[in-house]
């Protein structure tokens, strides 16, 4: 049973942030920034308007299509680059130098491949949530205890029974990081 704690320190960041958002409105004037009010009651205006439910939906696909393809690619991609050394040794430095780069300046790149639309908005968030989840499922199989993969040989596992029994346990939960991750950087980048 959740507790009222639980309920109660959300509800108070949640009313401390509006308090603040009033102080800054009225220290800087509404051509600063906008009071919480009129916010709130245009953005009421705007949730109940027939063409913000297929608005929604558009932003809502793409995040959901973005997340399936960066969580399937990545984890694909983070176990081959894992399971061989060489490979992922080189395409680290890759990756990491990759992901620094600001997506934004690749944003012209990906408009002229996809066009304007849906593709474009699930490319990009794709792009932003998939080198995590390759980075991370990458150290994970690597930094799988070699005793664990020995004890397999000796069991004689097949090689589908060692990822079952092996990788799989051993390598979830940096996966589930790398998942994490990319949860919220494709639902940032792809609406």
């Amino acid at each position: 049973m959740m507790s009222l704690r639980s309920f109660r320190d959300p509800v108070l960041v949640a009313l401390s942030l509006v308090a603040l958002w009033q102080v800054l409105h009225h220290i800087a004037g509404d051509s600063a920034i906008t009071a919480p009010a009129p916010t709130l009651t245009h953005l009421w205006e705007m949730i109940g308007q027939a063409r913000f439910l297929p608005h929604l939906r558009e932003t809502g696909l793409a995040f959901l299509q973005a997340l399936a393809i960066a969580c399937g690619g990545g984890i694909l991609i983070g176990v081959v680059l894992g399971g061989h050394r060489l490979t992922g040794e080189v395409a680290e430095p890759i990756l990491v130098g990759l992901y620094s780069v600001p997506k934004i300046t690749l944003y012209p790149v990906i408009l002229l491949l996809f066009g304007l639309g849906m593709p474009a908005k699930v490319a990009f968030g794709a792009l932003h949530g998939i080198i995590p989840v390759v980075l991370f499922t990458m150290n994970a199989v690597r930094n799988v205890n070699r005793t664990y993969l020995r004890t397999g040989r000796t069991m004689r596992l097949a090689p589908m029974q060692t990822a079952w029994f092996i990788l799989i346990p051993a390598t979830l939960p940096e996966i589930f990081t790398g998942l994490r991750m990319n949860q919220s950087i494709s639902c940032i980048k792809s609406s």
